[in-house]
């Protein structure tokens, strides 16, 4: 399994960086930093958030399923969970092509499943509570999305509905469409 952690502004000191590998020093597990720095982003901040974070694995059924109760997952979660909570109520400089804007922090989990990318967004779960009830909802949501997905190279947007305590998702460019009344 592969886990990525990229963000702007240089969020992480070295410290922090430390912290986020141990959560990840896993047999099997390939874990990645990028700090953007205060590079020139794009404005689609869906698709850019501030701080993104991939997971990419092998993905079969039976993965998924023994996935959730192994200690690469309690890893990932405790990562996602340090990630979450160290950044809470922080503002960024995103530097897109024309200007420099100050941001509030956005976090992305990112994963492909039938070659279509799905961007969960974690914004508005803040407490530990509601991090691991997303959390402990993600993996059946894959799993759901690779049975229920033809390959076609779309973009997914999940966001995490707490009345209904599931992630709702839906296609991208159809999103858009809908609201620019396409």
């Amino acid at each position: 399994m592969r886990v990525g952690l990229m963000y702007i502004d240089s969020i992480f000191n070295n410290e922090e960086i430390k912290e986020l590998k141990s959560f990840l020093d896993i047999e099997g597990v390939n874990f990645k930093v990028i700090d953007k720095g205060r590079r020139i982003t794009a404005n689609i901040d869906e698709l850019n958030p501030v701080i993104t974070i991939f997971i990419d694995f092998v993905i079969s059924s039976g993965l998924l399923v023994s996935l959730g109760a192994s200690a690469v997952w309690d890893g990932f979660k405790t990562m996602v969970k340090y990630v979450v909570l160290k950044t809470k109520g922080k503002k960024f400089y995103k530097v897109t092509s024309k200007k420099v804007e100050e941001r509030d922090r956005t976090i992305s989990i990112v994963t492909r499943t039938n070659n279509n990318e799905i961007f969960f967004k974690l914004e508005g779960l803040e407490s530990v509570e509601e991090l691991d009830l997303a959390l402990e909802k993600l993996l059946p949501i894959i799993e759901k999305q690779l049975n229920e997905m033809k390959s076609n190279n779309q973009i997914y947007i999940a966001s995490f509905d707490k009345i209904l305590n599931e992630w709702v998702t839906e296609n991208f460019i159809e999103k858009i469409r809908r609201e620019k009344g396409l």
